[in-house]
């Protein structure tokens, strides 16, 4: 019995190191599961980017197709209404003023078409030391401005000059000035 007691304590200890090995091994693959998900996960978030720019680049051929296509009609809109305008002269002062409305939306709509043309267009910037007040007062001179609203320029001479994309920012200025 003494001897049987024996081997089956050495079993016993036996199967508690292969238990422990088997527990070891266990949180070995627990730890590999965990990385795997974490890389799967990465995968995914990685692919969703992906598809989303190839979504993004699809809309930007589109935007791009669909703007040269709207340009076309426009611009010969634009000249009918202008021949229009050069034949009736002053003579029909209401013709005159739907023609003004004609050319005028038709500019904002090839405004709305180079907008959608330049959000389609992905650039890196041109990073370079750029004076901020000369931007500004670039961005000012070209807004049109309506005659009911004032601009305040409240602007500091002697500015560090960062580096930055002139065009980018001038965009950004002239989008504040509008809105």
């Amino acid at each position: 019995i003494q001897k049987r007691n024996e081997e089956l304590q050495t079993m016993n200890e036996e199967l508690r190191s292969t238990n422990e090995e088997l527990n070891t091994s266990n949180e070995e693959l627990q730890s590999t599961t965990e990385e795997l998900e974490a890389a799967n996960e990465e995968i995914r978030t990685t692919q969703e980017e992906l598809v989303q720019k190839e979504k993004l680049a699809a809309v930007g051929q589109l935007a791009s197709g669909v703007g040269h296509e709207l340009r076309n009609p426009l611009g010969v809109i634009k000249n009918a209404a202008y021949y229009i305008k050069s034949k009736i002269g002053t003579a029909d002062p209401k013709l005159a003023k739907h023609l003004d409305i004609m050319e005028r939306e038709i500019n904002n709509s090839n405004k709305i078409i180079s907008d959608l043309l330049n959000f389609s267009r992905t650039r890196q910037p041109e990073l370079i030391p750029v004076d901020v007040n000369e931007v500004i007062e670039e961005a000012v001179s070209v807004a049109n401005i309506p005659e009911n609203v004032r601009v305040n320029r409240n602007l500091t001479a002697g500015l560090p000059k960062p580096s930055i994309d002139r065009d980018q920012i001038r965009q950004v200025f002239l989008n504040i000035i509008l809105n």
